[in-house]
């Protein structure tokens, strides 16, 4: 499972970062680690809530990452 989800990852061509709450840092973490390395990752962050936003280009080629901690966001 954790092998097919790196696969995934690797295969994209753009890589949506989702992470709310406490979960935020994490999610923003990941998607800056990626970002030194290029351009392929998008936070879904913005003010006014507005992040979702980005995700409406989103194609079959693209994997969303979402970071969640039971029970919460």
């Amino acid at each position: 499972m954790l092998f097919d989800a790196a696969g995934r990852l690797h295969a994209a061509r753009r890589i949506y970062c989702l992470g709310l709450r406490s979960c935020h840092a994490a999610a923003w973490h990941f998607h800056y680690m990626l970002s030194l390395l290029g351009d392929r990752t998008v936070m879904l962050d913005d003010a006014g809530g507005t992040g979702l936003d980005a995700i409406r280009g989103a194609g079959p080629d693209d994997v969303l990452l979402a970071a969640s901690v039971e029970p919460y966001a």
